[in-house]
């Protein structure tokens, strides 16, 4: 299955469809891995999440996982 999803993504399998560089993506997802899927960084976010309202156990929790989905996102990178 990747190798026909690669054979698309650089137009190599519908010569009607535009060559796509994936550089392109692969810059755009350094920048801001939210900017490629639209809408994401709100869903990871929550619509306007007040720390504030959180009792301090649900704010610890926020903590932790935010320090989680970094060191995952940190070990994507380093790979």
């Amino acid at each position: 299955m990747w190798p026909l999803f690669q054979q698309a993504l650089v137009g190599a399998a519908d010569a009607s469809l535009p060559a796509v560089d994936p550089s392109r993506f692969q810059a755009m997802a350094a920048a801001d891995p939210t900017a490629l899927i639209p809408g994401l960084e709100e869903q990871i976010d929550g619509p306007g999440l007040d720390l504030a309202k959180l009792s301090s156990q649900e704010r610890r929790q926020w903590a932790a996982d935010q320090r989680h989905w970094q060191g995952r996102l940190e070990t994507i990178e380093s790979e």
